[in-house]
């Protein structure tokens, strides 16, 4: 399967790109292209 994340924050130390990279990260553990 295939996910499209969409990140637009300025701010790469942002809360947001936490989130980011983690759920980037667990979708891609689980099998998905990111």
């Amino acid at each position: 399967m295939r996910v499209l994340v969409v990140y637009c924050h300025p701010v790469p130390e942002s809360f947001c790109a936490a989130i980011r990279d983690t759920a980037v990260d667990v979708l891609t553990r689980g099998g998905w292209d990111v």
